[in-house]
């Protein structure tokens, strides 16, 4: 296509050597187009000339002109291949805007999948840590509780340790009653049985008298 634009515009319309050839033939040895004598007066050859430059334009014009057609048939199939083209990237692009409509949705439902999973998750985790909390706060509510009874049954010992003193020390203040106690009826017995000697030793006495 380049060659034929270039050799348009060097003046030749497309014409090679071929082209001047075949006019050269034709008119080699004095033939001339159409139904001039084979040999003409030396008068006629202007004539001549003219007819041949006549046809020579012809040719051209002709050969020009199948030039154009050759140009408008070739500008055709390229316009025909362009929109040939044309419609390949057209539904090329549809199609790859459809995959990426199709990416981006799926994209899309997966995200909202993904983020309810989530949020299912941590409700969830929310929920046991709630669970967690209150079992946390029953713990300490029951080790309150028990600390609360540890320390009354402390008190509970205390008060019995002293009580179990006092009680010791009663018994033992009892137990020293008793001993004086006993003590002091053995001496009584000790006193009587000396005043009974005593008076024995006095019969004993009177009766010798």
């Amino acid at each position: 296509m380049t060659t034929t634009t270039s050799s348009l515009s060097g003046g030749n319309f497309g014409v090679g050597p071929e082209d001047y050839s075949l006019l050269n033939d034709a008119s080699a040895g004095g033939e001339t187009v159409g139904e001039f004598p084979k040999f003409a007066s030396p008068s006629d050859v202007n004539d001549d000339v003219n007819v041949n430059e006549d046809d020579d334009e012809t040719n051209l014009m002709l050969l020009a002109s199948r030039e154009i057609e050759r140009l408008r048939e070739e500008n055709a199939e390229i316009k025909r291949s362009a929109r040939e083209i044309a419609s390949k990237c057209a539904r090329k692009l549809e199609e790859m805007r459809e995959r990426l409509t199709r990416i981006t949705q799926r994209d899309k439902q997966e995200r909202e999948d993904e983020m309810t999973r989530m949020r299912t998750q941590m409700e969830k985790m929310e929920l046991k840590c709630e669970q967690l909390r209150e079992e946390v706060r029953k713990h300490e509510l029951e080790n309150a509780l028990e600390k609360q009874r540890t320390e009354q049954n402390e008190e509970v010992l205390r008060e019995m340790k002293k009580r179990e003193a006092s009680v010791a020390l009663d018994c033992e203040r009892v137990k020293m009653l008793v001993k004086k106690e006993k003590e002091r009826r053995r001496r009584r017995k000790e006193k009587a049985s000396d005043g009974e000697s005593l008076s024995e030793s006095e019969e004993s006495r009177k009766s010798e008298w």
